[in-house]
């Protein structure tokens, strides 16, 4: 196992009102807000925080950093489903690799009408292209492999999660660079 660390940031995001992201570098994190808030008070938005940690390429998956999706109610204007990108950087110490990936959260803004009021983020992908890293002659594929949800023995890695309206739910995001095959294959 080797020291590795990851950093994102927000980047493509529909047009949404109230947009807004930003970026501290100091605390390796990143915000991204959007709609007008109905009772003047919070925006909806998501936050990732990157760890540093443990992990290998081809071994196990490990925590990527922490997602948070704040759920407010809002004003959306025709917006109910989109999607969000995060650039991700892992950079793997032992390898002096350094990847990027592109994760796309597609996000599920409800209405705050009827029974269900939750929004739902689900678990992103790795954009294709960014997919394969090689490192000595080895070929690895990037996998997120969940959002780890619960708590003590009743954690586990799920694709989706629902937030409650007026609050908040984080979320560890595990990934996986899973050896596919030698360089070239």
């Amino acid at each position: 196992m080797g020291l590795l660390t990851t950093k994102a940031y927000w980047t493509d995001a529909p047009d949404l009102p109230g947009l807004k992201i930003r970026r501290d570098d100091n605390r390796n994190r990143s915000e991204i807000r959007w709609g007008t808030p109905v009772d003047g008070s919070n925006q909806s938005g998501y936050d990732f925080e990157g760890l540093g940690t443990s992990g290998e390429l081809g071994g196990d998956d490990f925590p990527l950093g922490v997602f948070t999706h704040h759920n407010y109610p809002i004003l959306l204007g025709s917006f109910e489903k989109f999607s969000l990108t995060l650039q991700l950087q892992v950079y793997f110490q032992a390898h002096d690799l350094l990847h990027e990936c592109r994760l796309v959260f597609d996000h599920d803004e409800t209405p705050n009408v009827g029974a269900h009021w939750h929004d739902q983020v689900t678990l992103p992908d790795v954009h294709p292209d960014d997919a394969v890293v090689h490192v000595n002659g080895v070929e690895y594929t990037v996998t997120i492999t969940g959002f780890l949800v619960g708590d003590g023995p009743h954690k586990t890695k799920q694709r989706t999660f629902d937030t409650p309206e007026n609050d908040e739910f984080s979320a560890k995001i595990f990934a996986q660079f899973k050896q596919t095959g030698p360089s070239g294959s």
